[in-house]
Formats: structure tokens, sequence, C-alpha cells
């Protein structure tokens, strides 16, 4: 989800940052389901809460060791990030030396990491996610939670997949449903099955095809983020005149390779300590 290229009319004047309207689906009529937030069952919630850190937790729980500040791949980590180009003076603000900072940052990620059932998977939790293959980064086909609870601190994580899988098989084992038995899982009621029929056959409609070319935003359904104009240098000019989001920056010639080329990319693209906007990364500024 990014940016990309439309063919529309030149004419077409549909608002800038308004999402289309021919993907809002008009006929929902559901509400919120009493019971839940998201189609957890009560237990289910509190599992998936806990995998976030935003209800207690006790890494024992799980029969794993918390991790300590003096952890030696924490530490290594943490000085990565200082090292990073303009980190160290924000590291730095109020300590007496490199190492002091490196300490208290080691402390205040270690109080995160201890507090989320993501980072203290239990052997039973490691065997969900090998079954249903999910642990792609690991090296080995069988790995211990330890092995993978450490691994997992760094990169990405583990994402709401993971979670889960994992939430649905801690429930399994305590004998609970891990979905709100009142709307089975959607976190929605309908008034009506015919009313339910009704959303789910309605198809998503494009906008009108034609010659100009405009940039569209892809992070919520799809809304224009530019005039339409048949010159892509003319749009590329506007984009750097304008530009105020995450792709401000982009060149011209970029945003001419992007509007001609590439036609569509993510929001942001990183390699190593760089973090550039998908637009700047595709058309060869990564």
């Amino acid at each position: 989800m990014g940016r990309e290229i439309k063919r529309v009319p030149v004419d077409f004047d549909w608002p800038l940052n308004k999402v289309w309207r021919g993907f809002l689906n008009p006929h929902n009529v559901s509400v919120q389901c009493p019971d839940c937030k998201i189609g957890y069952s009560r237990e289910g919630q509190l599992y998936q809460d806990q995998w976030y850190g935003n209800a207690p937790f006790d890494p024992k729980s799980t029969g794993s060791t918390p991790f300590s500040p003096d952890n030696e791949f924490i530490v290594k980590d943490v000085r990565r990030k200082i090292s990073y180009p303009g980190s160290k003076e924000f590291y730095m603000r109020g300590m007496k030396s490199e190492d002091e900072a490196v300490r208290c940052e080691c402390e205040r990620m270690c109080e995160i990491y201890n507090s989320s059932w993501s980072h203290h998977l239990s052997q039973d939790d490691v065997d969900a996610l090998v079954k249903a293959d999910r642990l792609h980064r690991m090296p080995t086909a069988n790995p211990t939670a330890a092995e993978v609870n450490l691994h997992y601190l760094f990169g990405m994580g583990h994402d709401s997949i993971n979670c889960w899988v994992c939430v649905k098989a801690r429930c399994e084992r305590d004998g609970v449903p891990s979905t709100c038995q009142t709307c089975n899982g959607e976190s929605h009621l309908w008034p009506s099955q015919e009313a339910r029929e009704i959303y789910d056959a309605w198809e998503q409609e494009e906008p009108p095809t034609g010659d100009a070319y405009q940039i569209w935003e892809t992070v919520s359904e799809g809304s224009p983020i530019s005039p339409p104009y048949t010159d892509p240098s003319i749009l590329a000019a506007w984009m750097v005149a304008t530009d105020d989001s995450v792709t401000k920056g982009t060149t011209f010639e970029q945003w001419v390779r992007f509007i001609t080329g590439e036609k569509s990319a993510p929001s942001l693209m990183g390699s190593g300590s760089r973090l550039v906007s998908g637009v700047e990364a595709v058309t060869g500024g990564l």
C-alpha cells in the first residue's frame, strides 16, 4: 500500500484525498457486536491484549525467562541503533557517557519486551506456528521457544497472523472458544440475512478510465492525491511543488520514472539504516 498511478479522464473531478465512492460499500448496515471488540472471545481478547503488551503479562507464565539489559544481543542491537547518523545525540541527552545511554536504552527495551507475550512464546506456541508454517525467518524447521523469542526480538517481529495462530491454539489448549459466540467472530451483527447478502454481493467499481495520469494513495481504500494531467512531466512538477506527504522530497526525475514506468509503490522501503518513500525506492533512490 502506498502510491499508484491511475489513468483517468482529464476532466475527472473527484475531490482530492477523498476515498473514491466506488471503493466504499454503501450497504453496510451492520452494528458493532455488544460482546466483543474485534471478534475474539473474552479469553481470546485477553490473550490478544497480552500479545501486544496491552494487558498484564508475566513471562514466567509461558515458561520463558525475562530478558535482561545485559543480554549480549540486545546490547549489540542498541549500540547499532545508537550508531545511526543523528541518533547518538538523541540517546545521549542527559547521559554522561555512551555506555550509560546504551544501558538506559537496554533497560527501556527490556521493559517493553518483558511486557508482551509475543516475545515470550511457550514451546506449545512455537509448535502451533510451525504447524501453520508461520516461522519463515527461522533457519531451522523445528526451533525451540528460546530461539524464536530471541530471533523475533529484532526486525519486524511477529505479525497479526502469528498472533491469531497463537491465540487460537492457546484457547484450544485451555478448552475455551477463541471467537465471540454472539457474532461468530465477525465483530458485528446484521439486521437480517438478506442485508448481509446484499452487502456481500456488492462489487468494487474502479474510477472511469481515460488518457490522463493521476496519483492515488492506497493506504486507505484509495483516493486521488493529485489532479489528472495528460503530460507526465506536468504531473511530476505538480508533485514536486505541492507534495507534503511521505513522498515529499522525491525528485522530478523520480516522479517521471514512477508515472511512466513503475505505476505503484509501497509507502516506505528500507535498506540497512536508510528508510525512504516507496516511490523513491522503486525509481532508484534506495
